[in-house]
């Protein structure tokens, strides 16, 4: 368990702070496992992006290239450890937050789906 310090309005430094705690995470994981996980679960919320319409997430609101460079942090940090990753989309007030799930997807799966190989 690791807390990422977000204070208000400090929208510049989240990407930096999260890089910061998956590395504590990493460590964290080799410490009392000697290995990383097996399988990560990402809870890709919507709530700090600007368009979301949630009054109590006013305080961090980053914008939707803020939002794909976050998740791509959190995708190519799983991928590179080889460690497989299951996403689900949460949160979500608001008529603009599908573009933060939408930009995502397009970024990755044609990479993903150029990988596979047909049967």
């Amino acid at each position: 368990d690791v807390d990422i310090a977000q204070y208000d309005h400090e929208d510049g430094l989240y990407l930096q702070r999260l890089a910061e705690g998956l590395a504590q995470l990493e460590k964290i994981a080799f410490q009392k496992n000697g290995r990383l996980p097996d399988l990560v679960l990402v809870v890709d919320g919507s709530d700090p992006y600007e368009g979301d319409e949630l009054p109590s997430t006013s305080t961090l609101r980053l914008t939707l290239q803020q939002m794909l460079e976050r998740d791509l942090l959190l995708y190519n940090f799983f991928q590179d450890r080889s460690i497989p990753s299951a996403w689900v989309n949460a949160g979500g007030y608001g008529e603009k937050v599908w573009q933060v799930y939408v930009q995502f997807l397009e970024k990755i799966l044609p990479e993903r789906c150029a990988a596979t190989q047909p049967y």
